[in-house]
């Protein structure tokens, strides 16, 4: 059961999504595995509607799927599908660099330092949750500089895909050649460097499917 003073700190349905989601990383969950609605309301003291806002939630992230003949399962990928949303994050996110290159602005990329240096932290303590947050949301940097909604849109969906996949798959968060191409990347933006900028994003790219066991 999870404490009450967890409970007051959070909502009923983020205590259902965080328990979730903390089993699925802790490999209590399995791709595959059922997700029973009544286990979780005896687990986190919650009602079955906060167990449903979360498990919907969850569904939208690609976390959980829903079967028809099963009910709500831990999402599975296939290395297919993985390797194919890194194939298409490449020719998106280079092709928005272009654009972010000429919209860039202090703020961002003081945005773009403070993601990678917490990455540098997390990898530091292993905490593959905030490590993946950290790494979509210097990429979203990216996206929301070209100030193209449809590239928001679709890189959003991406980097969601992209962190479930880290979040199922990766082993390791020590990895410093990721941040030694943020770092890059950041470097271009400031010099205006489009092909040095697009190279890094590559380099990027490949390095998150050999992560995740693909190459």
């Amino acid at each position: 059961m999870i404490e009450k003073n967890d409970m007051a700190k959070k909502s009923k349905s983020d205590i259902a999504y965080e328990y979730i989601k903390k089993g699925i990383i802790e490999k209590k969950f399995f791709p595959g595995n059922q997700i029973i609605e009544e286990d979780i309301v005896k687990a986190t003291g919650v009602s079955r509607t906060s167990v449903r806002k979360a498990l919907n939630l969850l569904q939208y992230e690609g976390i959980l799927e829903g079967k028809t003949t099963r009910g709500i399962v831990v999402a599975k990928h296939s290395a297919e599908d993985i390797v194919s949303t890194f194939r298409i994050r490449e020719v998106l996110e280079t092709n928005a660099f272009e654009l972010a290159v000429k919209n860039i602005d202090e703020e961002a990329i003081r945005k773009m330092r403070e993601y990678n240096e917490g990455l540098v932290r997390v990898s530091r303590n292993f905490n593959i949750i905030d490590f993946v947050k950290y790494n979509k949301d210097f990429h979203w940097v990216i996206a929301t500089a070209t100030k193209d909604k449809y590239y928001m849109k679709y890189l959003n969906e991406i980097y969601n895909n992209i962190a479930v996949y880290l979040l199922f798959y990766n082993s390791t968060v020590d990895d410093k050649r990721s941040i030694d191409y943020h770092n890059t990347i950041i470097d271009a933006l400031i010099e205006g460097d489009v092909e040095k900028g697009k190279a890094a994003i590559i380099a990027d790219n490949y390095c998150g499917i050999e992560d995740l066991g693909l190459k």
